[in-house]
Formats: structure tokens, C-alpha cells, sequence
């Protein structure tokens, strides 16, 4: 009864190595469960006017620690399409403090939906932040516009691979934008597919949008400076 759900209207899902784009009725669902010594807080901003809403989640995040090897922090961000250059400017005040995250995933939606214990509505602000923090691993990278073949995304991956340390409890998530599915490699589920043959063991949710957001955890990790 104290959960909150967190719903995006996207363009598509994504479940292990089954790409589902374009319009269908499938519902995918990925829960947060309580972990000990682990922060979860999730930050809504009503509209674009909202600064004070946007001040808040940047203040929180200036107070945070930098980075340690005991102690992680991930930012997931959802925001609506229409209000990209919004959350743009956002992206780019929270970039000041990169120091202080060291993952992100998220991205442009249709709508975003929340709905708590609070109220019987059901809300729909234009952005919606999850920020995890405490004694976790997280990690994250970007397939970006230089990753446009499967052997460029495979040798991302791998090289990223290396870095990642699992540990026993994780779960992978995927953020792409619609034009980067069947539509860029005429073949369905390339991403996710590269994705599970080399984490088969790890489960992976996600969906598809008009835009993703990210962050590259590891300096120099992107598919610009590596594609060679």
C-alpha cells in the first residue's frame, strides 16, 4: 500500500531479447523492491514552469556524495516528447553534478503517468526522476549514432562488459530510440539479442522512445573513440 507506480505510454517494449515495437497492448512491469541500506526517491515535475519542482531533484543530487566504490547512485528519467527542449535544459543543469551519479537511464516518452497513496488521480507531469542511491553497483553506457551496425554494437558491448561486475541480485535496463530497432538493421531484436548473448543470466526490461538519456560510466566509452 505504500508503493508508488510509475507508468510511460512508449513506443514500444522490450523483454530479455523480444523487441515489441510500434503500437500493441502489451503491459511490461519491473518492480523496485525495499533493499537494506539502499535510498529510493522519486522526484515529479508538474511542468515546464515548475523550477522549483526542477531545483529540488538538482539540490538533492548537489548533496550527495561524490562518487566511492561502497556507495552508487543511478538516475532514471522519463520525460514527455513534447517538452524536449525543457528537459533538455534540465540534462544539462544535472550535468554539472555528473560527478555525483554514476549511472543513467531514461529517455522521451509519449506520457508519463504516477499514482500513490496520496491522491486518487492519476498524475501526469512532464518529467518523472527515480533516484537510487546506497550500497548497490550500477552502471550504464550509451549506443549511440557511431554504433550503427551489429559488429559496432557488439564490440561497445563487450568492451563495457568488462568493466560490469554483477552481482547476484541485477537487472539490466534498455532505453532506444524507435529509430534505432528493426527500422536501422531491417532484422527485429538486434540490441536486446547482442545484449542477452553476453549477460544470458541477467534479466532486461525496457522500452522504445523518441530520444534516450544516458550517461557513459566509464571515461571514454563510447562508440566514437572505439570503433576503430
Amino acid at each position: 500500500e505504500n508503493s508508488e507506480i510509475i507508468m510511460v505510454h512508449s513506443a514500444g517494449i522490450i523483454l530479455d531479447s523480444d523487441e515489441i515495437e510500434g503500437k500493441n497492448k502489451d503491459i511490461l512491469c519491473a518492480f523496485l523492491p525495499k533493499i537494506p541500506n539502499v535510498d529510493i526517491r522519486i522526484f515529479q515535475i508538474p511542468n515546464p514552469n515548475s523550477r522549483r519542482k526542477e531545483e529540488g531533484l538538482i539540490q538533492t543530487i548537489k548533496q550527495l556524495p561524490a562518487l566511492n566504490k561502497e556507495k552508487s547512485t543511478c538516475l532514471i528519467i522519463f520525460g514527455t516528447a513534447l517538452e524536449h527542449s525543457h528537459i533538455k535544459s534540465l540534462i544539462n543543469d544535472l550535468n554539472s553534478y555528473s560527478n555525483k551519479i554514476s549511472s543513467v537511464w531514461g529517455g522521451l516518452v509519449k506520457n508519463c503517468y504516477i499514482h500513490d497513496k496520496t491522491s486518487s488521480v492519476l498524475r501526469a507531469p512532464y518529467c518523472i526522476s527515480i533516484l537510487i542511491t546506497g550500497r548497490m553497483k550500477t552502471w550504464s553506457t550509451i549506443v549511440d549514432q557511431y554504433c550503427n551496425t551489429k559488429e559496432k554494437v557488439e564490440k561497445h558491448l563487450r568492451e563495457w562488459k568488462e568493466k560490469v561486475e554483477l552481482r547476484k541480485h541485477s537487472i539490466g535496463f534498455m532505453f532506444a530510440c524507435h529509430a534505432r530497432g528493426e527500422s536501422l538493421y531491417n532484422k527485429p531484436n538486434v540490441e536486446s539479442s547482442i545484449f542477452k548473448s553476453l549477460f544470458p543470466d541477467l534479466k532486461l526490461v525496457g522500452c522504445f522512445g523518441d530520444g534516450e538519456l544516458g550517461k557513459h560510466s566509464f571515461p571514454a566509452d563510447n562508440c566514437k573513440t572505439s570503433r576503430k
